[in-house]
């Protein structure tokens, strides 16, 4: 659970629950986030203040405290640190070549968060000449994306409402690129409990559609009939309808365009909730 950055966030930033014998009590992990590039004087005192807020929580018991800095830190801050968390508190820092390896790890997190800057930085390593334009939720959807910038997507339907993603894609080359296919995996699969809402409207479909089986994890694919023509050095616009999508599900769903001679492209992973 992350809190509000506020100075009155008693020196949490991300908290993990577990289980406790007591009320009003949790024992757990605590993660403390300093957007500080210098351990100097300044970034101490507010790291101090921050531990000293959460000592006087006293219905809170903290099993493991994790420091987290945009910057590797040195042995002699170690040391400091040392002396300023207690020991039952077993304190770890992950500084960025520890976050950068995390990352590295679970890519869907930095699709997901970081889309629009990693896109950027993709394209300038791209080889092949299909490249993603533009990447957005159709609001005329029963879906809906709180933040612009995180791909993050929700329905409240039981009944299954389709998911479009309106694409655009750009062909940089000379030659012209024919889609063929798309191609849809599901996986990080969970079951998601939750009430049941009122009934949402039909949409019709558009223009591609891959049914996904109720969310259940696996590979979906659907041939592009009529295939899409994407012209050298121009763009073209379609929209992939993501049918069947089932309910009370979460997980991860990566989208890819079959362009011929096994060329793919992959579009920004998605995070759903249904």
């Amino acid at each position: 659970m992350p809190l509000a950055s506020a100075s009155w966030d008693s020196g949490c930033d991300v908290i993990r629950f577990l289980a406790s014998g007591k009320r009003n009590m949790f024992r757990g992990m605590v993660w403390q986030i300093k957007f500080s590039k210098n351990l100097n004087s300044n970034t101490k005192k507010s790291i101090q203040k921050s531990i000293e807020s959460l000592k006087k929580q006293n219905d809170e018991t903290v099993r493991r405290w994790i420091l987290c800095l945009p910057v590797d830190p040195t042995d002699k801050f170690l040391d400091w640190l040392s002396g300023q968390v207690p020991a039952e508190w077993n304190t770890e820092v992950w500084g960025a070549s520890i976050i950068n390896e995390k990352l590295e790890k679970h890519p869907d997190l930095l699709h997901t968060y970081f889309y629009a800057l990693y896109e950027d930085i993709r394209r300038i390593f791209a080889i092949d000449n299909l490249e993603l334009f533009r990447f957005q939720l159709d609001p005329a959807c029963e879906w809906v994306q709180p933040d612009p910038q995180v791909l993050h997507f929700s329905s409240r339907n039981v009944q299954s409402p389709d998911l479009i993603l309106d694409i655009i894609v750009k062909n940089t080359g000379p030659v012209d690129a024919v889609l063929l296919g798309i191609q849809v995996e599901v996986s990080d699969w969970e079951v998601k409990l939750h009430g049941i809402p009122g009934a949402g409207l039909l949409f019709p479909q558009i223009e591609y559609v891959v049914p996904i089986n109720m969310g259940q994890p696996g590979r979906y694919s659907a041939n592009c009939e009529p295939p899409l023509v994407v012209r050298g050095n121009g763009p073209e616009r379609f929209k992939i309808r993501l049918s069947e999508t089932g309910y009370a599900w979460q997980g991860i769903v990566q989208v890819s365009l079959n362009y011929g001679q096994g060329r793919e492209l992959k579009l920004p992973l998605l995070r759903l909730y249904t």
